[in-house]
């Protein structure tokens, strides 16, 4: 028969089918308690100052926190949105759940929503596990760990785990996982059906650092540490004892948190997370961009497909990460994936796309549209960075050369019709675009520039650059008579950028005796 289970923190006395519940009546209690050792803080709640004698100092703590309202509820914080603790022992939406970070410096964040985690059974029934929402990021600026979850085979591998137990006070103790079984779900019990772990604590005993779970200590971590440092693997929820022959054991059962994993990870894949695993193998990654069309025009933006994929080998990828910055006066009009599954935010000129996972041997792509200048001064850059866990930061990015419209160039004119002679100088908007002259002031000599030297006529006159691959070119012709117009065919052509939308060309022809120049455009569409 299983033993009767006392909630921590609980305010009821029950009497259930099995035995009593009842509130407990102190902290978390080590067999040998120093304050010196086994507090983390030098004064918690009202000093934060690290206890530099605490006997697990030069661990990364960070990832753990507590409520501010009611400091007994402690949480493991398991994604930059996302934490952990007893569905029983809850924050109320609105409270704030504060951290110490790896300089030690405080940071509080609000909680936005409660997600309950089902059990297996059906009906399906909630867990005595929840997971809370924050409504601010935790980002990298913060120096918040995110905390992993112990990743191990199967089941019977975490029996024999060392854990670290902590709980109110924040102060810490140890443990040795004694079994992974169900708990709770007796007639009369608060509790529905767990899978949880236990650890025992044995009177009389020795081990000076051996704990066990007190009031107020629902909800806090049991976490085995590795060499990367500390893996969940519990949050505390209740405890039986036992007495026979003057030896009494306390059995302590912790919510066994590996096996809420794809519950947990359908939560933070809502916000684009996953679970972060420990002893998870490194992913096979690459990434790839590729543009529509290069050169554009500024009235019609560009699109890119940023390519994901995870090649053949690598393990599934969990919490991909990539930012997209874009430069020279570009913006994002859009981005958007044909694949379900990422979250879209945008801060400035930084727009992000996360995504929870994305399975070996699979892929997956944004389609991104930029915005682009009306008067570019430069190629536009597109530039992604991608991070997953376990895996390199990968880094591309592509650019695009970019000419400005006829549209943002016609836009002060009196007339923006193409054939339009606003200014009277005898050169239409449309050729005036494609020299890249001002349609609203006369030119007095005219579009073509020339000069003599020696045997030779050389012709000048301006384009704009990328003009032959956006289907609009210049072509110079000749004419003895005015009446029969052919193209030039040069001794030589110089071209010369003048900046980045303009450029200079000179041709060097042979003089003859007589002979009429002129320049005519070329389109895709007309002549």
């Amino acid at each position: 028969m299983m033993p009767a289970f006392t909630r921590p923190s609980s305010a009821l006395l029950l009497i259930g089918g099995i035995g009593l519940l009842s509130p407990f009546a102190a902290a978390i209690e080590i067999r040998t308690y120093d304050p010196l050792r086994h507090d983390r803080f030098v004064d918690f709640p009202s000093d934060l100052t690290s206890n530099s004698n605490f006997y697990l100092a030069e661990e990364d703590w960070s990832g753990f926190g507590w409520c501010v309202q009611d400091t007994r509820k402690h949480f493991t914080l398991i994604s930059p949105k996302h934490f952990v603790g007893a569905r029983h022992f809850r924050p109320a939406i609105g409270q704030e759940i504060r951290f110490v970070n790896r300089q030690g410096v405080a940071k509080t964040y609000t909680v936005a929503a409660r997600h309950d985690i089902l059990n297996d059974e059906e009906p399906a029934v909630f867990s005595d596990l929840f997971v809370g929402e924050l409504a601010e990021i935790v980002g990298p600026e913060d120096e918040v760990s995110i905390v992993p979850f112990l990743n191990l085979p199967a089941e019977a591998d975490y029996v024999g785990q060392a854990i670290v137990a902590s709980g109110r006070n924040s102060r810490a103790g140890e443990g040795t996982i004694a079994t992974i079984e169900d708990f709770g779900g007796e007639s009369g019990s608060v509790l529905n059906v767990n899978r949880g772990l236990t650890f025992l604590y044995v009177e009389p005993g020795t081990g000076g650092d051996e704990c066990r779970l007190v009031d107020g200590d629902s909800g806090g971590p049991s976490a085995v540490l590795e060499d990367k440092g500390f893996a969940l693997v519990g949050t505390h929820s209740a405890i039986a004892e036992e007495s026979e022959s003057g030896t009494t054991t306390q059995t302590n059962f912790d919510v066994f948190a590996p096996h809420y994993l794809a519950g947990i990870d359908a939560v933070l894949a809502e916000d684009g997370y996953s679970v972060k695993r420990s002893n998870e193998s490194q992913p096979n990654l690459a990434l790839s961009i590729a543009e529509s069309a290069d050169p554009v025009l500024s009235s019609d933006g560009v699109d890119y497909v940023v390519t994901i994929s995870n090649a053949f080998g690598g393990e599934i990828a969990r919490n991909l990460h990539i930012s997209l910055t874009c430069d020279a006066g570009a913006n994002f009009a859009s981005c958007e994936s044909p694949e379900e599954g990422w979250i879209f935010d945008q801060e400035g000129e930084t727009l992000t796309a996360l995504r929870g996972t994305l399975e070996s041997e699979a892929s997956t792509s944004l389609i991104v549209t930029l915005n682009l200048p009306d008067e570019p001064e430069g190629a536009v850059t597109l530039s992604v960075n991608l991070q997953a866990d376990g895996s390199e930061t990968l880094a591309t990015s592509e650019s695009t050369e970019v000419m400005q419209s006829y549209q943002s160039w016609a836009a002060g004119l009196s007339s923006v019709d193409l054939l339009a002679d606003p200014d009277g100088d005898g050169v239409n908007n449309q050729l005036e675009y494609a020299l890249g002259t001002n349609g609203g002031r006369a030119e007095e000599n005219g579009p073509l520039d020339v000069s003599f030297s020696g045997n030779a006529i050389f012709l000048g006159y301006s384009q704009r650059a990328f003009a032959v691959e956006l289907g609009a070119e210049l072509v110079l012709e000749s004419s003895p008579d005015l009446l029969n117009w052919t193209k030039v065919t040069e001794t030589s052509m110089t071209v010369v950028p003048l900046n980045y939308q303009l450029e200079t060309v000179t041709v060097e022809c042979p003089v003859s005796e007589r002979e009429f120049f002129r320049l005519r455009l070329e389109t895709a569409a007309a002549n």
